[in-house]
């Protein structure tokens, strides 16, 4: 009678593990894409950023944010990427907008600049809002977002929003 009872948990332990779905889901997917989808590494100071990617387009300059008025904004443009980091009150830089229009810089699940619409939504699913020449993906972590622009059905721009409600960020530092 053991055994039988024993043979009786393991089959149906094993019948309820095959039925579960172990992937992530289509909004994981999203999440993760909007949260960190490059697949390059971002410098972590102003000086490492300047090293890797040359001289800004135009000088660094610290604004004050339109997100919040107790923060403030840094921004910097580069050849094909630019950047926007939100500076607390603690001086802790946080990536609010990161914008990749280069097919050079890499990005998660073999996307880039240059891939078809068709294969972003293999990848991400249905976009949250369509247009002709954008497509708009929203985190759960709202109001992070991905914004995707196209040109001939391809992707020309992405426009990454990562900070959400959490206010999670790529930090960078000033010094």
């Amino acid at each position: 009678m053991k055994f039988f009872l024993y043979i009786f948990i393991i089959s149906t332990y094993t019948i309820s593990c095959s039925s579960l779905n172990f992937t992530n889901s289509k909004q994981d997917v999203i999440d993760n894409f909007i949260e960190n989808g490059w697949d390059f590494q971002i410098p972590k100071s102003i000086g490492m950023l300047n090293d890797k990617f040359g001289k800004p387009l135009l000088p660094l300059k610290i604004k004050k944010s339109t997100y919040n008025e107790k923060l403030k904004r840094l921004a910097g443009s580069y050849s094909k990427i630019s950047f926007s980091w939100l500076i607390f009150p603690d001086q802790d830089y946080k990536i609010s907008n990161l914008i990749v229009s280069s097919p050079s810089y890499k990005l998660k699940y073999g996307l880039k600049v240059g891939s078809s619409v068709s294969d972003l939504i293999k990848v991400l699913g249905e976009p949250s809002l369509k247009s002709k020449n954008s497509l708009i993906y929203s985190s759960s972590n709202f109001p992070a977002k991905l914004i995707v622009y196209l040109k001939n059905k391809k992707i020309t721009r992405l426009s990454f929003h990562p900070i959400g409600k959490t206010m999670k960020g790529y930090v960078l530092y000033s010094n």
